[in-house]
């Protein structure tokens, strides 16, 4: 039997970029190549980690790559009514004309309705609107999956479709309840993490014993799964990014103008108020997020 292609989905976070230096360390099975998919939208400082993991990986296995576009300037376009559909991000709405907006609730695969006053939790920390909702996420799956598979996909074809893939993916052990199987007949998907009973913090500290900085955190910079203590973070630290969050956010209900789709005004935070009116009281005040940080990382962010 031919040895397979192991290639590794890199998130360009802590636990892919573990798995990647692990691999030149010998403490994992070697690495033929790894694949970032890339939003276009991610923060500088990610850009400049993958830079900086280059330069680590050398002649290691290739980095490579790859982008459907720019997620963050499409979205804009389908709102201005430049474009038909866009893959929407999980956008928070207040619709004008229903009391039910479609959402994806924690953990549910099959699409369903729901309105906020069915989550319980927010009213511990915001009053929320008995009109809002949380749009399906779509754009997991078309700039990350999706452009992974077809990098993966001229990659097995390239060896002459003689040899399976094995995609490495970075759930760590206390996350292990995200694995999942590819779906695709030539992908077997492995986590060396989650098998050795590897967990996010072992990883850190697998970093810092071997005297390489903490990656960080890979997300588009208007993620709606963001956490307040990653917006207060990138406040204090990335102002840059923050700002630029701000003006996206603002742009999504500029004019009367709507995403496809959706006829309630939209906003990148979870407390439907624009990003530029929240005050951030410290790191972990008011920080509930339904598990969405979670969810999210399954591609996006290890």
């Amino acid at each position: 039997m031919n040895k397979p292609i192991r290639i590794l989905s890199f998130g360009g976070g802590v636990q892919s970029s573990t798995l990647a230096l692990m691999a030149l360390h010998g403490d994992i099975e070697s690495i033929d190549y790894a694949i970032f998919a890339d939003t276009g939208s991610e923060p500088q400082r990610v850009y400049e980690h993958i830079e900086w993991m280059k330069e680590q990986i050398g002649e290691g296995f290739p980095l490579i790559v790859t982008s459907k576009g720019n997620l963050g300037d499409d979205v804009l376009s389908a709102q201005m009514g430049d474009k038909k559909r866009c893959a929407q991000p999980p956008f928070f709405v207040i619709d004008v004309d229903t009391t039910e907006v479609r959402v994806q609730p924690k953990q549910t695969i099959n699409e369903t309705l729901i309105t906020a006053n069915m989550l319980p939790e927010a009213s511990k920390f915001h009053s929320l609107p008995d009109k809002g909702g949380v749009l399906w996420r779509q754009c997991t799956k078309e700039y990350k999956i999706e452009a992974i598979r077809r990098e993966a996909r001229r990659i097995y074809e390239q060896h002459g479709k003689e040899r399976r893939i094995q995609q490495i993916i970075g759930i760590s052990f206390d996350e292990r309840q995200r694995m999942r199987d590819s779906g695709v007949g030539y992908i077997d998907n492995v986590y060396p993490l989650a098998d050795a009973k590897i967990s996010r913090h072992d990883c850190l500290e697998w970093l810092r014993k071997h005297g390489y900085p903490e990656p960080p955190k890979s997300a588009c910079f208007f993620c709606p799964y963001t956490s307040n203590r990653r917006w207060a973070d990138m406040k204090r630290n990335d102002p840059e990014t923050f700002q630029r969050a701000i003006e996206f956010d603002a742009a999504l209900r500029d004019g009367d103008r709507r995403l496809p789709g959706v006829t309630g005004r939209v906003y990148v935070h979870r407390s439907f108020k624009p990003l530029s009116d929240i005050v951030f009281v410290d790191d972990k005040q008011g920080d509930f997020d339904f598990g969405f940080d979670n969810e999210c990382e399954g591609m996006c962010g290890v």
